[in-house]
């Protein structure tokens, strides 16, 4: 596997041979484009604002200035990308990862492969969709089409009532996946082999001095926004359909306010272990 440039990452894909039941994935807890909004943070000196993006691996970061000093664009340019940016023999990721000399393959080693499989974890293809959309603070479901549903629900449409709930239900199912102690063991360390692999990289190549400390900076700085990006739009749409049902005289009013109050209740578990 290796990625193009630190912007735009080109992963090649390799089959786990398995026979995966319905409507499951099998997905990275720490996503595979966390290296290239890394990469892209440790370049610029500068954090991701918690905002959709048109193509989030092609957008660069905008938001406030790392306490790191940004790494240089040659580092990127001439190291990063580079098939033979390290040395041979260096010590593998896992006993069956190859001599993998380009540093970012490394990353993406750590963070889960065909010959890294550890760490994978099956889970509903519906909950894997929404993390990875607000992991790169994208929403599952756009306002105007919630909205819509919202609109059919009130015009007596039973099917609407449960397409609107159905990300939030999703929403609140994804941090309970997140927070289940197995779960956030296998994040950590799967974090604690990036930042190895990171440490590594610097010891063997010219400046890259500050990755590991742009890591410990960006990696809870980053995911922290992600939660509270899910956390407001929850509360936002929760809130729209308090409004809506409020006032109303449709016949499902009590039960659609009783899920939107149960959702509600539940947004402040909205975010990873770390943050309690």
């Amino acid at each position: 596997m290796g990625s193009i440039s630190c912007a735009n990452p080109s992963v090649e894909q390799g089959d786990l041979s398995v026979q995966l039941p319905a409507d499951t994935h099998i997905e990275h807890i720490i996503p595979l484009f966390t290296a290239a909004r890394f990469a892209s943070v440790a370049n610029w000196g500068r954090h991701w604002l918690p905002m959709p993006y048109i193509d989030p691996y092609i957008s660069f970061p905008l938001g406030a200035p790392t306490q790191t000093p940004g790494i240089r664009t040659a580092f990127w340019e001439d190291v990063w990308n580079n098939p033979e940016g390290l040395p041979r023999n260096l010590p593998l990721v896992t006993p069956d990862s190859a001599d993998l000399r380009r540093p970012v393959d490394r990353v993406f080693e750590a963070l889960g492969s065909n010959t890294n499989p550890s760490h994978f974890v099956l889970i509903q293809s519906a909950i894997n969709n929404v993390k990875g959309q607000f992991e790169a603070f994208a929403f599952p479901m756009q306002d105007n089409e919630f909205n819509g549903y919202v609109r059919q629900a009130l015009a007596g449409n039973n099917t609407a009532i449960r397409c609107f709930l159905a990300p939030l239900r999703e929403t609140i199912a994804m941090f309970q996946y997140l927070r289940d102690p197995d779960i956030d063991s296998r994040r950590n360390t799967i974090a604690t082999s990036v930042t190895e692999q990171l440490q590594l990289i610097e010891q063997h190549t010219e400046g890259s001095e500050g990755l590991t400390a742009h890591w410990h900076e960006f990696y809870p700085f980053y995911f922290s926004q992600v939660s509270e990006f899910a956390r407001n739009w929850v509360n936002d749409r929760v809130r729209y359909i308090q409004r809506t049902f409020a006032g109303s005289e449709s016949y499902e009013r009590d039960f659609v306010l009783k899920e939107a109050q149960e959702i509600e209740k539940q947004i402040p578990d909205l975010k990873y272990p770390w943050e309690d």
